[in-house]
Order: C-alpha cells, then structure tokens, then sequence
C-alpha cells in the first residue's frame, strides 16, 4: 500500500466522524444554550480531522470516567 492511500483513508475517517458531529449538532441545536448554538467553525473542523484518534479516545475515556 502507499503512503497517500493510508492519509486519504485517515483523511476519510476523520470526515466522517466529523460529518456525524455535524448531524448530531443539527440535531440538537434548539435544545442547548446559545453559547453552543454556533456550531464547530472551519479551524475545529480541520482539528478534529486531524486528529480523530485523539479525539476518539478523550470521548471514549470521558464517557468510561462518567459511568
């Protein structure tokens, strides 16, 4: 495999989970304060692709933490 294949597939992954927190945000938008009604800007967006996996394991270890 090459090297491009693994970025875009990382690339992939990380726009996908970003696309579900933008659902997920839609979702939920009239319901929050509106401090939070904004939604995620261009520069959260470009973090959370890059960095899905971190983000990942911060949510799974948050949601373990709070159980």
């Amino acid at each position: 495999m090459s090297v491009l294949y693994y970025i875009a597939t990382y690339l992939s992954i990380g726009s996908l989970i970003m696309v579900i927190l933008d659902i997920l945000h839609r979702l939920v938008k009239d319901v929050v304060d509106d401090e939070f009604k904004e939604g995620y800007t261009n520069w959260e967006r470009i973090y959370v692709i890059l960095t899905w996996p971190t983000f990942m394991f911060s949510l799974i270890k948050s949601i373990i933490k709070n159980k």
